[in-house]
């Protein structure tokens, strides 16, 4: 690879080592986590996506336990999504005052 391709990084960045890297992104997590009302919200936010992510593992194992499970997994896929679909939809539409009745980003 040629050497005018590679980034050029500046002089400070040379002489800092692997640990003085990390040391700088730890104490900004250190300086958030320090405040007790945001730390109780990151652990009930973490919990609950855990919380999330086992019902649906919990359900796909139900679901192709019994006969034609896997139609069904598939129908409880879109059971499981459509509403997160819907509601982003008609999220993105109040946010632009879209009445098209597409679900699209608006444009810059």
């Amino acid at each position: 690879m040629p050497a005018s391709i590679l980034p050029r990084l500046p002089p400070r960045w040379a002489t800092m080592t692997v640990n003085d890297l990390l040391r700088g992104r730890t104490a900004g997590y250190r300086r958030v986590l320090s405040r007790r009302d945001f730390r109780l919200l990151w652990l009930g936010s973490s919990v609950s996506l855990v919380g999330d992510g086992m019902t649906f593992v919990a359900l796909t194992w139900l679901v192709l336990s019994q006969p034609d499970g896997v139609r069904r997994l598939g129908l409880l896929t879109v059971c499981y999504t459509l509403p997160v679909f819907a509601g982003g939809c008609s999220a993105v539409r109040s946010w632009t005052g879209s009445t098209s009745g597409t679900c699209s980003p608006p444009t810059a």
